[in-house]
């Protein structure tokens, strides 16, 4: 289930990561099958979210 505060990520109709905003997690960067679970405490900056991403890849 995915909820309001989750982003799934797509690439070429493969899910590459989904950002998670969530204060009550770890900080990270974890692996959830085959895609990248990303969490942040706050609204990365766009340099910050673009290197995370590509790192999931």
């Amino acid at each position: 289930m995915r909820k309001a505060k989750h982003l799934l990520i797509c690439k070429h109709n493969k899910k590459v990561a989904m950002i998670t905003i969530d204060k009550t997690l770890a900080a990270g960067q974890r692996r959830l099958g085959d895609i990248s679970v990303i969490n942040y405490h706050r609204v990365p900056s766009r340099a910050q979210l673009a290197t995370h991403l590509q790192e999931a890849e």
